[in-house]
């Protein structure tokens, strides 16, 4: 059941007792560490069912241990109870999420919520818990964003080699740096953006 999405495993930095892996349509959780496993969403594919790798869940973990699954229809839940019960929350403005380039979820310091898609364009941001978002970085295809090491802000590396930086939560963003670097839909490497 491991696949080759990005972001499918995540692990509380509250508790990091609190372990999650979204993979094949279901979510599994550990709360001893990585000792014992219990699948907290979704059921089992069948034997056989070679589409089942593609329906992976994509996993962040807030501050407050929030858990966030993004599925492969980019639907977005959350448990606040470390994955008892599950909230669908509202769609953010992405793509629909692909086996080749899959959306992912991440949590800045303060909560804010963002969520990117290639090879759709923008950083999607929510700052009320996945209520209502806002699309940032419109002309952007990102490829891959990170939240910063103080907390505050996010860096998100675009498909054309531009590295752009937001201090305020993803309201602005400044480029900071461009290489030489092209994406296209279909390649696999994207480029990589490092948490210190």
């Amino acid at each position: 059941q491991i696949t080759s999405h990005n972001r499918q495993f995540a692990i509380d930095p509250a508790d990091s007792k609190h372990l999650y892996w979204g993979v094949c349509g279901m979510i599994w959780a550990s709360h001893d560490g990585g000792s014992t496993w219990q699948a907290v969403f979704g059921t089992p594919p069948k034997v056989g069912d070679d589409q089942a790798p593609h329906r992976g869940h994509a996993m962040a973990v807030s501050q407050k241990s929030e858990v966030v699954a993004l599925d492969h229809e980019s639907v977005l839940r959350v448990s606040r109870d470390h994955g008892t019960t599950w909230t669908e929350l509202t769609k953010p403005p992405v793509a629909k999420n692909s086996s080749d380039t899959p959306a992912f979820p991440l949590f800045l310091g303060d909560g804010t919520l963002c969520v990117a898609c290639r090879p759709s364009p923008g950083l999607a941001v929510s700052r009320d818990g996945g209520k209502t978002w806002q699309l940032q970085l419109t002309e952007h295809i990102i490829l891959n964003a990170q939240a910063t090491p103080e907390g505050a802000g996010v860096f998100a590396f675009d498909s054309t080699g531009k590295l752009h930086r937001s201090s305020d939560g993803g309201a602005t963003f400044t480029l900071i740096k461009e290489v030489a670097h092209q994406w296209e839909p279909g390649l696999r490497f994207a480029g990589a953006v490092p948490a210190a």
